[in-house]
C-alpha cells in the first residue's frame, strides 16, 4: 500500500475511534493537528471519512440513522425513571437532529435604534443568557 494511503487509513480509523469514545469535532481536530501536525482542513476530510466508515459498518442510511436515534431520545423523554440531566441532554440531541440549533438573529436596541446584529448559535445564546460568554 502506498504510504500516504497508509497514512490516511491510520488517521481515520483513530478517527472513528475517537468518534465512538464520544469526542467532539474540536477536540478531535486539535489533536490531529498537535499529535500527526494535520492542517484543519485535513482533520476535516478525516472526519468526513471516519465517520462515513462508521455509516457503512453499521449499514442503514443516514435517515434510517437519525429515525433510530430520534426514537431512543423520544423514549428517553417519555421514560418517567430517567433522570432530569439525562432528558435534557436527550432534548438538545433532539433539537441537533432536527436543525433546531441553527444561527438565529440576536437584535439588540440602543436608544430606539437597532445598534447590534449578530448571528448566533442557539449554544451561544444560551451562555449569554446564563451571562457566561466563555
Amino acid at each position: 500500500m502506498d504510504p500516504r494511503k497508509k497514512r490516511i487509513k491510520d488517521r481515520t480509523g483513530i478517527v472513528a475511534e475517537m468518534l465512538s469514545k464520544g469526542f467532539r469535532d474540536g477536540q478531535i481536530k486539535r489533536r490531529m493537528k498537535a499529535f500527526y501536525g494535520v492542517s484543519t482542513r485535513t482533520a476535516q476530510r478525516d472526519l468526513a471519512r471516519a465517520r462515513e466508515e462508521l455509516r457503512q459498518s453499521l449499514g442503514g442510511t443516514i435517515d434510517e440513522h437519525r429515525a433510530t436515534s430520534l426514537d431512543t431520545y423520544r423514549a428517553c423523554l417519555r421514560d418517567d425513571d430517567c433522570p432530569h440531566a439525562i432528558k435534557v441532554k436527550a432534548q438538545e440531541a433532539i433539537d441537533r437532529l432536527l436543525g433546531l440549533n441553527a444561527p438565529m438573529k440576536i437584535n439588540q436596541e440602543v436608544k430606539g435604534k437597532i445598534a447590534l446584529v449578530e448571528l448566533l448559535t442557539s449554544d451561544r445564546v444560551m451562555k449569554l443568557r446564563d451571562g457566561n460568554l466563555n
